[in-house]
């Protein structure tokens, strides 16, 4: 009749079932984010503390949830199993899915080679950072190349498609340089008017410690 939860470090069976497991290890460390969420040659990273903690509390929340609604409907417990590294397996799955062999890509990523140049993080003249996610290219360029007073580009057959800068380094790596030149000459507040304006999806890539001053957060 009991519905009982239970976490662990690395599962529950598997030659590694038995090891100490803590968020920084199995989670981040054993769940590739440490080795590879650097850019290339730059890793590895300083993983945040506790991001696996809460994402493996939803996980066991949401079994028990269903362990209960088991238990309403047939009077039967449910024993839920939960680990770090399952969570990071299930997080991290639309990463670990393309690189396996014969699907192509790989990481760590490099910096000039992101998902397209216009879906990358960019600093500006104050040194704070804004974040593009623009995924509709081909609509969208146009607009991005006059925020950045760069209509030169927009029929410059080596970036005004994705494919252009998807399967060419050469050419991706150019117009990041390109756009990080721009985005060196205004600060932040600029580039967050002018995005805005011409609604482009993006954000400021805020600092931890900017977080409780900001009135999104607050409300």
């Amino acid at each position: 009749h009991l519905v009982y939860g239970h976490v662990s470090g690395y599962g529950f069976k598997g030659p590694d079932y038995a090891m100490p497991g803590f968020d920084i290890t199995a989670f981040w460390a054993r769940g590739g984010g440490i080795a590879d969420l650097a850019f290339e040659g730059k890793g590895p990273i300083s993983a945040p503390y506790a991001v696996g903690d809460h994402a493996s509390t939803l996980a066991l929340v949401s079994g028990l949830l269903a362990g209960l609604y088991k238990q309403k409907m047939t009077g039967e417990g449910e024993y839920v199993l939960v680990s770090l590294y399952g969570v990071a397996v299930f997080i991290n799955g639309l990463m670990i899915t393309p690189c396996q062999e014969g699907y192509g890509d790989s990481f760590p990523k490099d910096q000039y080679y992101p998902l397209t140049p216009i879906s990358n993080t960019y600093v500006c003249s104050d040194k704070n950072m804004v974040t593009l996610t623009i995924l509709d290219y081909v609509r969208d360029w146009a607009k991005f190349c006059k925020v950045i007073e760069r209509e030169d580009l927009i029929d410059d057959e080596r970036y005004n498609n994705p494919n252009a800068v998807k399967g060419n380094y050469e050419n991706s790596k150019s117009l990041v340089m390109i756009i990080q030149e721009e985005f060196a000459k205004h600060p932040q507040a600029h580039w967050v008017k002018l995005l805005k304006e011409y609604d482009l999806p993006f954000s400021i890539a805020q600092h931890f410690k900017d977080i409780p001053k900001d009135p999104q957060a607050l409300d």
